[in-house]
């Protein structure tokens, strides 16, 4: 997974406080959801080609955030999604109807970033304000399970591990930590960083992790999960690197930043294989599925699709009025979704050739 930097963390705006416990509430009629299905292993993945990128459409918006909308993630069957932002609040929705499912009260503060475990089991968040929190909550019930203590500032990324055994967290602190999701315990500290930890992002089979820094520091550093050794140190930008991704294959890692470059490195060698620049900020980047294509969103309300072996720009999508915080793409589909400073969150999805020729300005009602 690719993970990502919020707005939060490159505004540093003061929280907005919100008198809430640490409690979870059903939604009208809605039953708890048992834990997600995850997709059969060997699943075939739709690929993203030219033809099937160059135009999408709107499936579904989803309102509900007071204030920006700072991070967003899919359950493993795609079939629920859930949302954080400025109003202290994460909220579970269901994909198909755009039906708010859940909605927990966090501990104060912005809710900065959110994750799904890879079964779907848990949730994980973590808040930029008082208490610089890590909570893991239970995705059926929407109980708290855990509050992971640690961090001395705000937390600004949580990342599972592919196999759901570790956590890992950072941010105002510049220390990446990693927990141990079934006990809580902190496991190892990565320290090296000169400013923030904005974005992290573990490599498919679990043993490297990919973290991105802040103004004073604009690198990028691989470690090696069981030793907390640094890898490599990558150095291409010079502003804040605000977000990393792996290739679904774990040979590329892309980072994006406010120095408006997209930058592709070699994940084995740390050699600098490709760089795209943007006209606007990037402030977050994703893979595909299939590994294809390469998003970006930030600035201008835009994402751009490129392919990801020549850089060649897919496709744009007009897809908010201010900033995008969040691009993620559909576990093994097309659809993907995008979270904004306007509130919402939307669902896109390829259009078919008949609608090709509908115009922008339709896709941001």
């Amino acid at each position: 997974m690719g993970r990502k930097t919020t707005a939060a963390c490159l505004a540093t705006l003061a929280a907005l406080a919100f008198a809430a416990g640490s409690g979870a509430h059903a939604r009208g009629d809605e039953a708890p959801h048992a834990a997600s299905r995850v997709p059969a292993r060997g699943q075939a993945q739709k690929a993203l080609t030219a033809s099937n990128a160059s135009r999408w459409k709107l499936k579904r918006t989803l309102t509900g955030h007071q204030g920006a909308v700072y991070s967003a993630s899919f359950f493993p069957d795609g079939g629920r999604v859930v949302t954080s932002g400025d109003d202290g609040r994460v909220r579970v929705w269901n994909v198909r109807t755009g039906r708010l499912l859940h909605e927990i009260e966090g501990p104060g503060g912005t809710v900065s970033d959110v994750a799904v475990s890879p079964d779907g089991r848990l949730i994980a968040s973590c808040t930029d304000g008082d208490g610089a929190r890590v909570q893991i909550w239970d995705a059926a019930d929407y109980r708290l399970r855990r509050t992971l203590q640690g961090h001395e500032e705000g937390v600004f990324e949580v990342v599972f591990s592919p196999d759901g055994r570790l956590l890992a967290s950072g941010g105002r602190d510049k220390v990446v930590r990693l927990w141990n999701v079934a006990t809580g315990r902190l496991v190892r500290k990565l320290e090296g960083h000169d400013d923030a930890v904005t974005s992290l992002a573990f490599a498919p089979d679990g043993r490297r992790l990919a973290s991105a820094s802040g103004e004073n520091d604009d690198t990028v550093r691989l470690w090696d999960v069981r030793t907390g050794r640094v890898l490599h140190t990558l150095a291409g930008h010079d502003d804040w690197v605000t977000s990393v991704a792996f290739s679904p294959d774990g040979r590329t890692l892309a980072s994006g930043g406010r120095d408006r470059r997209l930058i592709l490195w070699d994940a084995r060698t740390g050699e600098k294989l490709r760089e795209l620049r943007q006209p606007e900020m990037v402030y977050e980047i994703e893979f595909s599925p299939d590994g294809r294509a390469v998003a970006e969103a930030g600035g201008g309300g835009l994402v751009r699709l490129h392919d990801a072996q020549t850089g060649r720009l897919l496709s744009t999508i007009r897809a908010h009025r201010e900033e995008i915080n969040e691009v993620k793409f559909a576990p093994g589909g097309l659809s993907l979704l995008t979270a904004s400073y306007d509130s919402t969150v939307k669902i896109w999805e390829p259009a078919p050739p008949s609608e090709e020729k509908r115009t922008p300005a339709k896709w941001l009602e």
